[in-house]
């Protein structure tokens, strides 16, 4: 009986010893990238808060104030920057939670820096994360049922630019066999969470995205993304833009849209992109 208790208590031990040793084995190995990709709304915000740390002048401008953002670039394709230019950066540079003075000094050196470059030529550093999302997004559609039917370009000097600056930035269309479809999309891409949510764009473009869907009869969507980079965002969202009510975005309402990363389709039914 003793032989047998005794043969029962070490057998428990090992049992004991086994499970202990396995646990920490799957404690220790990494999480599976589909857990690792499913990100509450709170880690989200952690995340891009601690992008945000590394985030430069030029890609906070981006990020806070699009209208300064505008002015910036069209500042620099003028190549000068006059005294009513100056004082509405200033302001808006305050209202973004920016030093006037390290604005102004950006512009200057970027002023110097394309004084030999022609003013027709795109000249914002940060735009071009705009750019690389703006490719991020097309290259989510299958070529096989899907051909990019408008792309809108932002070049612009002294105010005068293209009717499609206006628009939005991709204008898609599916063709299946025995149907087609054409919708907009709009791309923003924004390297951090502001407060608790993004600015995703000002009122008057979301006037203007929700009147050319109107005016061409097709769904208008905006896909957002975030963190990363514009080629690799993080985080995306693919959001209606009757479904965009603001220009600032609260991240836990944003989180609904999120987008698995997967290709992108339009469903012709139901007029979604997903």
């Amino acid at each position: 009986m003793n032989s047998r208790i005794k043969m029962t208590g070490v057998t428990l031990i090992i049992i004991g010893i086994i499970s202990l040793s396995a646990g920490i084995y799957l404690y220790s190995k990494p999480v599976d990238k589909t857990i690792r990709t499913s990100l509450t709304e709170d880690a989200i915000i952690a995340n891009s808060v601690a992008d945000s740390e590394n985030a430069s002048l030029a890609e906070r401008l981006c990020n806070t104030n699009q209208h300064l953002e505008k002015i910036i670039e069209m500042a620099i394709a003028d190549g000068s920057l006059t005294s009513n230019e100056r004082k509405l950066i200033e302001k808006l540079a305050i209202e973004s939670g920016e030093k006037p003075e390290e604005v102004h000094e950006y512009i200057e050196a970027c002023l110097a820096a394309s004084s030999e470059k022609p003013e027709t030529a795109i000249i914002d550093q940060y735009k071009k994360s705009g750019d690389d999302f703006e490719k991020f997004i097309v290259k989510k559609f299958d070529k096989k049922y899907f051909k990019v039917k408008e792309w809108a370009g932002d070049k612009y000097i002294e105010g005068i630019y293209a009717e499609t600056t206006l628009q939005p930035d991709l204008v898609m269309e599916l063709n299946l066999e025995y149907s087609s479809a054409t919708f907009a999309v709009e791309c923003k891409w924004r390297s951090r969470v502001i407060g608790n949510g993004l600015n995703v764009a000002t009122k008057e473009q979301l006037e203007r995205y929700k009147a050319y869907g109107e005016e061409k009869n097709m769904p208008v969507f905006m896909a957002i993304g975030l963190g990363g980079e514009g080629a690799a965002p993080k985080h995306l969202f693919i959001v209606p833009i009757q479904k965009v009510t603001e220009d600032y975005m609260n991240i836990k309402t944003l989180y609904r849209y999120k987008h698995s990363n997967e290709n992108l389709f339009f469903d012709i039914k139901t007029r979604e992109l997903r």
